[in-house]
This record gives C-alpha cells, sequence and structure tokens, in this order.
C-alpha cells in the first residue's frame, strides 16, 4: 500500500512541472540568434565614430559590451601623378599607372576591426567592418578580407559572413578568409564578417584583418584572380600584411596579367 501511494506521489509531482514545448518549425538557434546579433553590432558600429556614446548604450541595450577601443582606419590618397596611395599600417606607398586610374581607391573604403561579447558570456566576437565610400565601376573577380587572431590565447569557435556581400571562403589556423562581392557594395554600403574565439591563455591578444580589393584595368574586359595561404611570418616578412606571427597563417592573392589589386590592413588588440 506504502508503495502505491509512493508511485502516486511522484506521478503528481511530475505533473505539476512545465515541460518546454517543442515546435519543428522553431529557427531560432544559437547560429541564427548570433547571426543577428552581429548584423546589429555592424550596423551600430557603422556611427560610432560620430555617436560614441550613443553606439555603446545602444549596444548595450541588445546585451552586448564593447571590449577595448575599436581601430578604425581612413586611407588618404595624395594628388600626385602618378597617383601614390598611402594607408596607415604599415607605411606602404602604391604607384598606380593611368591606365588603372578609373577604379576605387583605399580612400574609398574605412576598415574597423573591434572586439565584443554578450555580457555574461565567455566568447569574444571579432569583428571586421568595411564601409564603402564609392561604388567600384571596375570590379575584379572577387574582394577578399581576412580575420586573423593570435591562436596562442584564443581558439576557433564559428564565424560567418553578412550572407549577402560576404561569405566565407576558408579557414586555417588563426585565420578566416571571406569572399566579398564587391559589385553588390554600393556607395554608403557596408559590409562585415566575425569570427568568434574562446580564450584559452591569458594575456594580450593581437588580431587583425587584411582587405584585399581587385579590379581589372580599363583597357581589359575581364580578368582572374585566386588566394593562397601562407605562414603568416614568412609573408609578413616577403611584404604582405599579416600579424607576422610564426604558427598562424596569413593570405595573398594571385592575379591575372589584366587584373589589379591593393589592399589594407588594420589591426588591433584586447586582453583575454
Amino acid at each position: 500500500m506504502k508503495k502505491a501511494i509512493t508511485i502516486l506521489s511522484v506521478l503528481a509531482l511530475l505533473s505539476l512541472i512545465q515541460l518546454p514545448a517543442f515546435s519543428s518549425g522553431n529557427t531560432n538557434t544559437r547560429m541564427d540568434f548570433d547571426k543577428n546579433d552581429e548584423a546589429q553590432v555592424a550596423a551600430i558600429m557603422k556611427g560610432y565614430e560620430t555617436n560614441t556614446k550613443g553606439s555603446v548604450q545602444s549596444l548595450r541595450d541588445i546585451g552586448i559590451e564593447l571590449i577595448g577601443i575599436p581601430a578604425i582606419e581612413h586611407y588618404n590618397v595624395s594628388t600626385a601623378h602618378p597617383v601614390s596611395i598611402f594607408y596607415s599600417e604599415p607605411k606602404t606607398v602604391f604607384q598606380v599607372a593611368p591606365n588603372e586610374i578609373k577604379k576605387t581607391n583605399p580612400s574609398d573604403y574605412t576598415l574597423s576591426v573591434y572586439s565584443y561579447k554578450r555580457i555574461g558570456s565567455n566568447i569574444y566576437h571579432l569583428q571586421w567592418l568595411l564601409q564603402a565610400n564609392k561604388k567600384e565601376t571596375y570590379p575584379g573577380p572577387l574582394d577578399y578580407a581576412s580575420l586573423e587572431w593570435d591562436t596562442h590565447h584564443a581558439s576557433y569557435y564559428q564565424s560567418s559572413g553578412d550572407g549577402t556581400i560576404s561569405t566565407i571562403r576558408g579557414r586555417k589556423a588563426g585565420i578566416v578568409l571571406f569572399n566579398i562581392e564587391d559589385d553588390k557594395l554600393n556607395k554608403g554600403g557596408s559590409t562585415f564578417g566575425t569570427v568568434q574565439v574562446q580564450p584559452t591563455s591569458y594575456g594580450t591578444m593581437e588580431y587583425g584583418s587584411k582587405f584585399t580589393h581587385t579590379y581589372i584595368m580599363t583597357t581589359a574586359t575581364s580578368g582572374t584572380a585566386s588566394t593562397s595561404y601562407g605562414n603568416s611570418a614568412t609573408l609578413k616578412a616577403n611584404g604582405e600584411d599579416a600579424l607576422g606571427l610564426t604558427y598562424t597563417y596569413g593570405y595573398k592573392v594571385n592575379l591575372s596579367s589584366t587584373t589589379v589589386k591593393w589592399h589594407l590592413w588594420n589591426d588591433n588588440a584586447v586582453v583575454v
């Protein structure tokens, strides 16, 4: 008799527990939520320079905290002939031939890199943001952007592009490479890519982004480009921008004879 009463008591208690309902149409997965999050952050960060306090508050309103200070670079072009294009890190000069001038220049873009977290989370989101002030008239095959980080301090978790202009091309140790369809990038538009990493070792983690713009010469009708990975330290020693670490990868772009390129680099650091 006691056994029967005990079983009935357990069943009565179980009936009071409300189990969550399962819906086969629920698409609000962790990945979906993260993508929505990342798009919101990128949209807010477009206004960071002109309204820093407002942007920080808008991030907090959606449960996001900015970690460290964003690195935002504007690139300047001199009026000398041939056109000399300068960008900030490292101090490099590009010489542009006359038949290449009808294109977008580094001064037509702003490249930013920054990190953020969801409040209460230990996952760091490293994001690059490219803003265009002009539309490319002679787009090349594809543009490319990387997000590179020091794997000594954090391991890869997941990544995504914006799904419209930027998509993931591939990844290796310390780098995620993105395709950018610059023919879709209009004046005033932007695109972004995000890599989520999980800290593994305390310290200051360096990270950065390289944007490579390709375009065809005005005397050509088509061109090709391809990418290849290489040791980050070796690439940097050979004049390519990269973090320069011996244990991570960077990338470079290889071109056909009718395709030209230039690139921008920006880097940052965050304590993890």
